[in-house]
C-alpha cells in the first residue's frame, strides 16, 4: 500500500523536501503514520502540525489509511 505525504509551510522548508511516498505493509492508521514520520524525520517531534487526509483535515488519529491516500502535515497557519 503506498501513501502520498505533503509537507506544507515551515515543515517543508524544515525537512527541505514537500512530498514523498510511504510504502505501508499492510493497512494502516493516520497516527501510525505520523509516529513513523517522526522516527524518520525527527524534527517533526519539535514542531506541532496538523494532518487531511484527501483534502479534508483529520480528527480522529485512528482514521484507516487506503491505497493511494494523500496526507498532509500542516503547521499553524496565521494570516491577516
Amino acid at each position: 500500500m503506498i501513501v502520498h505525504v505533503l509537507f506544507f509551510g515551515k515543515l517543508r522548508e524544515l525537512l527541505t523536501i514537500d512530498k514523498c511516498d510511504v510504502s505501508l505493509s499492510q493497512e494502516n492508521t493516520i497516527q501510525y503514520l505520523v509516529d513513523n514520520m517522526k522516527t524518520l524525520y525527527p524534527v517533526l517531534n519539535d514542531h506541532y502540525f496538523v494532518c487531511s487526509l484527501n483534502k479534508n483535515y483529520v480528527y480522529d488519529m485512528m482514521t484507516r489509511l487506503s491505497n493511494d491516500d494523500v496526507v498532509g502535515f500542516i503547521p499553524p497557519i496565521s494570516g491577516g
